[in-house]
């Protein structure tokens, strides 16, 4: 089988098995393409096997220099659904697929990694931590920054759950 046959069997399988859209179609084929041809000097389906979790990554990583997020994400779904495909067909191990890397979908991932001391002290003090819905809040919020939790440890109160209290004095 060459390239042409199995990207032309892919786009029947989109269209067919999992019922995309015509301009979805396009664009996944499109994207599965260049990854191909970016990927491989000279692809042939046998050679599909020999595709490893690294490959896949670099690729990525050099996408993500040219592309903004949208569109990763988009070819991110591409190469997901072709390398299930692939491994449908025999032609790629299970392994490659969980090796697809994905990008934040929600629409405040953008947030700032840092606090400053005061707007971290004026976070920190924003939770009753008499209360269990204060600290479970404080707790979902150092579980979500990192920028917080650094400054926090946890300490077993109210039973068996663990609720964080902050050492804020080294501030």
């Amino acid at each position: 089988m060459q390239l042409k046959e199995l990207i032309n069997e892919y786009g029947q399988h989109l269209q067919r098995a999992r019922g995309v859209s015509e301009s979805t179609r396009h664009q996944y084929i499109h994207y599965v393409k260049r990854f191909l041809n970016e990927t491989f000097t000279d692809v042939f389906p046998e050679k599909l096997r020999h595709l490893q979790p690294s490959d896949l990554i670099e690729y990525v990583i050099k996408q993500k220099e040219h592309y903004h997020e949208p569109v990763l994400k988009s070819m991110l779904t591409a190469l997901g659904s072709f390398l299930k495909f692939l491994q449908m067909k025999g032609l790629c191990e299970a392994r490659l697929i969980k090796a697809v890397p994905s990008l934040p979908a929600w629409k405040l991932s953008r947030i700032p990694n840092s606090l400053t001391k005061e707007q971290l002290r004026n976070f920190l003090a924003s939770f009753d931590r008499k209360t269990p819905i204060g600290a479970q809040g404080l707790f979902a919020s150092l579980r979500v920054n990192p920028a917080v939790s650094i400054h926090c440890r946890c300490r077993k109160m109210w039973g068996k759950r663990l609720f964080p209290i902050c050492a804020t004095d080294d501030l």
